[in-house]
């Protein structure tokens, strides 16, 4: 469960903080979610790539990662909650206001993920339709193509009654 925190994540004195509140220390985590709020977790640790930073995603209940927005950001693989390395992703609250100093996706990328889906949803279920309906016009055409015309059927009627030896001349 992710808890929230009112400030920055405690730095200082990680490992007494880690031994409070998780049962093995080794599992604490001190990062964000996916709203860009601070906060804590006990979680078994990820590996991390260079370049990202951990994240607790809200949804899936689970760690994830997301894109660096540091100036110096990891340039080599790590774990999630090692905060001794050199570059660690850090989340420390600003002290002018109530925002972080680490951002990720804002809500109007969200808003622009979700209208895309939506179009690329009823784009595919257009070409569907169409599909469907060009599978059917060719299957009526392959049928009509493969009837006898009726003026065929009454010629082979007529033909089969009257002495056609009669009517054509012999060869």
């Amino acid at each position: 469960m992710f808890n929230l925190l009112s400030g920055s994540c405690p730095y200082q004195n990680w490992t007494s903080v880690a031994r409070e509140r998780c049962p093995n220390p080794d599992h604490f985590h001190c990062l964000k979610d996916e709203y860009g709020r601070i906060g804590w977790v006990c979680n078994e640790p990820i590996w991390v790539e260079k370049d990202k930073c951990p994240v607790f995603n809200i949804a899936a209940k689970d760690m994830d990662i997301t894109a660096c927005s540091q100036t110096r950001c990891p340039p080599f693989r790590y774990r999630s909650n090692d905060i001794d390395i050199e570059y660690a992703c850090r989340y420390i609250m600003d002290r002018n206001s109530s925002t972080t100093s680490l951002t990720t996706e804002s809500p109007e990328t969200n808003s622009i993920n979700i209208g895309l889906i939506v179009a690329l949803t009823l784009v595919a279920i257009v070409v569907c339709l169409e599909g469907i309906l060009f599978y059917r016009c060719r299957r009526q055409q392959q049928a009509s193509a493969t009837e006898t015309p009726d003026t065929v059927k009454e010629a082979s009627s007529w033909l089969d009654q009257t002495n056609y030896k009669s009517v054509l001349p012999e060869w």
